[in-house]
């Protein structure tokens, strides 16, 4: 199949010379306009206007191959002699017309000499022949024309992406393009005129009238060699001058065979692995789920598909836990570690979570994979060892193990994207007098109390940790400017100042908080640590129940009330 500009036609058709009132027009074979030259502003004269003459369509309906007829054009009322002739290999007509005026103009004028000259007569009959001469002139040149048009079909064949062959009403090969010989592997001589059924496998379909003109059909099919493999058909019936044929353009469609055995394999992989498995989008919502994540977690299909990731979350993990595991996506594509998650019945569970992320061509995620699995006991116990080991038993906060981790973690953060980290270090003033007069026990309920203070004063993404005895800490990551720092102490410091009701008794504590910026105040973390207790105990010194800056002079605060 090949397209044809009309602005070609119309090149070639002008250098055909009809006289000054000569027309040549190519129609189809319901007389729908195709080209005219010349060209024409009227709607008659329009691609695809079916207006023509009265004779002309008595003279197809006489005789639909070739023909001659006189009439007067509609479209510029010029009267014509007319030869029309029907394409032998194509659904058109092409029409020349020639007007009385152009090739009886010089008859005419010797006409009146005739009277009285023999001569005349003679010199109008050798016009006339060179006018067939000319005719015949044009007629070979369009048959070099069609010759080369030939040629053009015949190239645009052979590039065609598809294999194609041509097959009369008798089911033989007509035709075949490169790409057909190729890779049925037959020579140009040994496929032309063999029956069609030659080439696929059944033998009980007719190819040359297959029923389903314009559908693809998958068929087997079969090389010179015998190899039999798999190909996509589309059938196009085409009427000719030699009678009905069909165009059958055949792709091998190998290659899609086996990623479709693939992904059927993958498929039941996928359902009969022991492992739960979630695939989520880019938007962070599952689109599937395999019967084993049914049988873990207690979620059906129906209830997960469409949910968000979070489905699962406990709440037992902070903005640090979940933002460490984003980075670590975004840079490698993969997280694997332990998490806590709920079940659907509530139960918390701790599952070994493996997450893999799948790109599209072009380097941009398509899919994230979570495979889950249940954690033995003995993960079981490395997680109560790793707790406790990492929390402060009285007050549940991270203890100083775990407290240093996450605030290398928030430094190496802020290297990268130019923010700061404060750290604060906070001592409780007159602690030891409440555990002197009334008792361990009550100062055991200051500090659970004090723990619960500071956790309403920060951000999920902060960490607040005990350091020991009546020392606290807290990071505050992701800071743009360190005056951020300033409202966050201060409401600690009212937070923590004040009465304490005890079972023991009422308490009355304050608290002296030194803080340091990273990296404006110190560039790694033991300097950090330093320059914190150091402006920690400048408010000791200065009389307590303060804030002190590594990068300034203390700040008197007023007396608790």
């Amino acid at each position: 199949i090949a397209s044809v500009r009309i602005d070609h036609l119309r090149q070639l058709f002008a250098g055909i010379d009809l006289g000054p009132n000569g027309a040549i027009s190519l129609r189809e074979l319901d007389l729908a306009m195709v080209t005219r030259h010349p060209q024409l502003s009227t709607s008659e004269a329009s691609v695809g206007s079916r207006s023509v003459s009265a004779q002309l369509r008595a003279a197809i309906e006489n005789a639909p191959v070739a023909g001659t007829y006189l009439a007067s054009t509609r479209m510029d009322q010029i009267e014509r002699t007319n030869t029309y002739r029907r394409m032998a290999r194509y659904p058109y007509y092409i029409i020349v017309g020639l007007a009385d005026n152009d090739y009886l103009s010089g008859w005419h004028r010797e006409l009146i000499e005739t009277a009285v000259q023999v001569a005349a007569f003679l010199l109008a009959t050798l016009t006339m022949t060179g006018l067939v001469l000319h005719a015949w002139r044009c007629r070979e040149a369009d048959l070099n024309r069609i010759a080369s048009k030939e040629r053009e079909f015949r190239t645009l064949l052979d590039t065609a992406p598809d294999a194609i062959v041509i097959i009369d009403d008798e089911g033989r090969i007509n035709r075949a393009n490169q790409r057909m010989l190729s890779e049925f592997g037959y020579s140009h001589d040994a496929l032309i005129g063999q029956p069609a059924s030659l080439l696929l496998e059944s033998e009980n379909m007719d190819i040359s009238n297959p029923g389903r003109a314009g559908i693809d059909i998958e068929l087997w099919a079969l090389r010179a060699d015998g190899q039999r493999f798999p190909i996509s058909a589309r059938f196009t019936p085409i009427e000719t001058e030699r009678g009905r044929m069909v165009t059958v353009a055949i792709r091998d469609i190998s290659e899609r065979r086996e990623r479709e055995e693939a992904l059927k394999l993958a498929s039941l992989v996928y359902q009969a692995v022991g492992e739960a498995i979630m695939v989520t989008d880019t938007d962070n919502r599952i689109v599937a789920i395999n019967p084993a994540f049914t049988q873990l977690t207690g979620y059906t299909q129906e209830e997960a598909i469409g949910q968000p990731a979070g489905l699962l979350h406990s709440g037992r993990h902070d903005h640090t836990f979940f933002r460490t595991m984003w980075e670590s996506l975004a840079a490698t594509g993969t997280w694997k570690g332990q998490i806590l998650n709920r079940r659907r019945n509530g139960e918390i569970v701790a599952d070994w979570l493996m997450i893999n992320t799948i790109y599209d061509e072009n380097g941009l995620v398509q899919w994230r994979v979570g495979m889950y699995s249940t954690i033995t006991e003995q993960k079981r116990a490395e997680e109560t060892l790793w707790r406790q080991a990492s929390y402060d038993i009285l007050t549940n906060l991270p203890n100083r193990r775990l407290l240093l981790d996450r605030l290398q973690q928030e430094m190496n953060i802020a290297r990268r994207s130019g923010a700061q980290v404060a750290l604060m270090l906070i001592d409780l003033d007159h602690f030891k007098d409440v555990n002197d007069t009334l008792g361990h026990l009550a100062g055991d309920q200051l500090l659970m109390e004090v723990a619960r203070r500071l956790q309403a004063c920060i951000r999920e993404m902060d960490t607040a940790a005990r350091l020991g005895g009546d020392e606290f800490a807290v990071i505050l990551g992701a800071i743009a400017n360190v005056v951020d720092v300033e409202p966050v102490a201060e409401a600690i410091r009212r937070a923590l100042a004040g009465g304490y009701p005890l079972k023991e008794g009422d308490a009355t504590i304050s608290a002296s908080i030194g803080i340091a910026c990273f990296p404006s105040d110190a560039d790694e973390m033991e300097g950090l640590f330093l320059r914190a207790d150091q402006a920690m105990y400048t408010v000791k010194d200065k009389g307590r129940n303060g804030i002190g800056y590594a990068r300034d002079a203390w700040r008197p605060t007023l007396p608790i009330r």
